[in-house]
């Protein structure tokens, strides 16, 4: 494969993960309650998802959904709601009782992995951005090496982004202070998550 590419489709790949959104908010609040190992699971499992839709481009179901926009829109209004169910969650749970809030044992194990996997496979801003963006870097002629290198490129990329924002935040005395003011914290990304949903919701209309 020639370097360039590689470079080019590095670069757009990290800017994609590096950019603020509801991933970014849950890993964030994975990592605060469950510790380090909890925001590392979700940060794989978010690759993992990213991976996928990659693969789904490399192997031509892009042009699947570009054919049949009803089906791209059913997956964005489905990746909608689950970002509203989960801000309203959030904001529920802020009016509880921090100590309730706190059992890290609940933000641990697999949970973390298979929330980071479900925010990416439903984030209609990933899928859009594999469907207008990484697609134009899949060439017909290319040989299934090359794809699959493109595939890992974008799957490591994102989960060694988050990876690395868990182990620089976990460390950082923001965890101490994100812990004793949960409940604020926990209002503020599910508002987030919510106003996301509302303009992605928006956009689809």
């Amino acid at each position: 494969m020639d370097f360039e590419i590689w470079l080019k489709v590095a670069i757009v790949c990290l800017l994609g993960a590096i950019s603020p959104g509801p991933s970014l908010a849950i890993i964030i609040r994975n990592a605060t309650l469950g510790g380090q190992q909890s925001g590392i699971l979700t940060a794989v499992g978010h690759g993992i998802g990213v991976s996928i839709y990659a693969c789904c481009v490399v192997v031509g179901l892009g042009l699947v959904l570009n054919s049949y926009p009803d089906l791209f829109t059913i997956i964005s209004w489905v990746g909608v709601v689950f970002l509203m169910w989960i801000g309203v969650s959030l904001v529920r749970s802020s009016f509880n009782s921090p100590k309730a809030e706190l059992r890290v044992d609940r933000y641990q194990g697999l949970k973390g992995f298979a929330e980071g996997f479900t925010i990416a496979i439903l984030n209609p801003k990933i899928m859009a951005f594999f469907l207008a963006i990484f697609s134009q870097f899949i060439g017909i002629q290319q040989a299934w090496s090359e794809k699959c290198i493109l595939v890992l490129t974008a799957g490591v990329i994102d989960a060694g982004w988050y990876g690395f924002v868990v182990l620089f935040f976990v460390r950082g005395t923001a965890v101490s202070w994100l812990r004793e003011h949960w409940n604020i914290t926990n209002r503020m990304i599910g508002l987030f998550l919510i106003c996301v949903a509302a303009f992605l919701s928006y956009s689809a209309i």
